[in-house]
């Protein structure tokens, strides 16, 4: 029994480090970036190594004649504002740390990637039995290839795995054991 057997997927990859995160078809299975509802990822995520990068082949698609699609692609771009000025480092002790080097004070490039399930109902909660494949990153650069947005939308997004949900399942637990100013470690 996998990690993932609790989860209907399409495909589960194996790759040479163990097996990849299996990622669903775009349009059949959605997924989270944050609070950003995200309708397919095409692809597979690495397997889970701290600090590893992955491109996250996103796709936004219209719904039922709806152009929601536009304002989610919009939102992920936002992202792409202080993407370069996140730093990663790591594996160190088997644990990846980053930095922030612009303000806020809730952190701009955390955040949760997560297959939307029938459990979560589309909605983060604190409770998702089946988020096995949920994973803290941080998003260190986007680019735009979409060429039709009224059809649909794509953005190639570069992410930073930082952590699993199912070890640090709230963002201040990620931001504590993870997070680091200045920059010693």
């Amino acid at each position: 029994m996998s990690q993932f057997d609790d989860v209907q997927l399409d495909d589960a990859l194996i790759g040479a480090d163990g097996p990849e995160v299996p990622v669903r078809a775009p349009y059949r299975a959605p997924w989270r970036l944050g609070d950003i509802r995200i309708d397919g990822i095409a692809g597979s995520l690495p397997a889970f190594k701290p600090a590893a990068s992955a491109t996250l082949s996103c796709v936004f698609a219209p719904a039922d004649g709806a152009t929601d699609h536009i304002e989610r692609y919009q939102a992920a771009k936002r992202y792409a504002e202080f993407s370069g000025d996140v730093t990663v480092y790591g594996p160190k002790q088997g644990r990846a740390y980053y930095r922030e080097q612009h303000p806020g004070i809730d952190g701009q490039q955390l955040a949760l990637l997560e297959p939307i399930t029938p459990e979560s109902r589309g909605h983060s909660s604190a409770a998702r039995p089946s988020a096995t494949e949920a994973l803290w990153v941080v998003v260190t650069g986007i680019e735009d290839t979409t060429t039709l947005p009224e059809a649909v939308c794509t953005l190639d997004i570069d992410v930073q795995l930082i952590a699993r949900w199912a070890t640090a399942p709230s963002r201040y637990e990620v931001r504590f054991d993870h997070e680091r100013s200045g920059f010693g470690l």
